[in-house]
């Protein structure tokens, strides 16, 4: 299931919308948004493509709720929220990381 995971990502990449010369996005271009992965035994490998994917595709939302993605796959959600991070808010039920696991995690202000 992971390898599964890891395609869609990659995917992912390649699916920022298309621009013209003055930069502007083409008129029905086709771009991914969001990517629905909750429960799919989703792990480090997982997160470390979506983390590529991210940095091409900045709009990109995943729902990686209930998978695995451990500790090793925390660096590289920190990697997102350090530089690429556009989302209002981040589930990270389930996942299956411990309380070291969020050390890579950079302090979000809080808003009140």
């Amino acid at each position: 299931p992971e390898a599964g995971g890891v395609a869609l990502m990659l995917a992912a990449k390649v699916s920022p919308p298309r621009k013209d010369i003055r930069n502007a996005v083409i008129e029905g271009s086709h771009t991914l948004h969001r990517l629905m992965l909750y429960g799919n035994e989703c792990g480090a490998d997982t997160m470390a493509a979506y983390a590529r994917a991210v940095r091409k595709n900045k709009e990109l939302e995943a729902d990686l709720t209930d998978n695995p993605i451990g500790d090793a796959g925390m660096p590289h959600l920190a990697a997102i929220l350090r530089k690429h991070w556009r989302q209002k808010r981040l589930d990270i039920r389930s996942m299956a990381f411990s309380h070291g696991g969020l050390r890579p995690i950079p302090a979000a202000p809080v808003e009140g």
